[in-house]
């Protein structure tokens, strides 16, 4: 799990900040490797190597769409309401377009909402993959 403050200006010119927490699970992880072609790795590589801007962005946003939730004691929540009401505020948009412009943010993001035992299996590929994904 990764905790993310997230500094933004709201919809009234007002500085604000979220605290916001992410994790993925074994499962999630495996569920959206099986759902592309080759599984996540393959899909990876092949959207750097065509440079496809939309869906690197695509494939951000999904991971922090399906990473967010609230941590309640023993339980990472993980509501439908509580994706909505975060995708609502400028802090969503403050960190999908921080994942997209720092490579060091993202392959940290994407490192810290992946299981513990996982993460530090494949740090330096996520370093590596993640490095493509946000070239300019």
């Amino acid at each position: 799990m990764i905790t993310k403050i997230i500094n933004y200006v709201d919809f009234d010119g007002e500085n604000q900040q979220e605290v916001a927490n992410f994790h993925l699970s074994e499962t999630e992880l495996a569920r959206m490797s099986v759902s592309v072609d080759g599984g996540m790795e393959a899909y990876l590589r092949k959207i750097v190597e065509e440079k496809d801007t939309k869906k690197i962005f695509d494939i951000f946003e999904e991971i922090v769409q399906k990473s967010y939730g609230r941590r309640e004691g023993k339980r990472f929540n993980k509501d439908p309401k509580y994706l909505e009401e975060f995708m609502q505020t400028e802090a969503y948009s403050e960190l999908c377009m921080s994942l997209l412009s720092d490579e060091d943010e993202a392959a940290n993001f994407i490192k810290g909402v992946l299981p513990a035992k996982i993460s530090s299996q494949i740090a330096d590929q996520i370093d590596s993959e993640t490095a493509k994904l946000t070239e300019k």
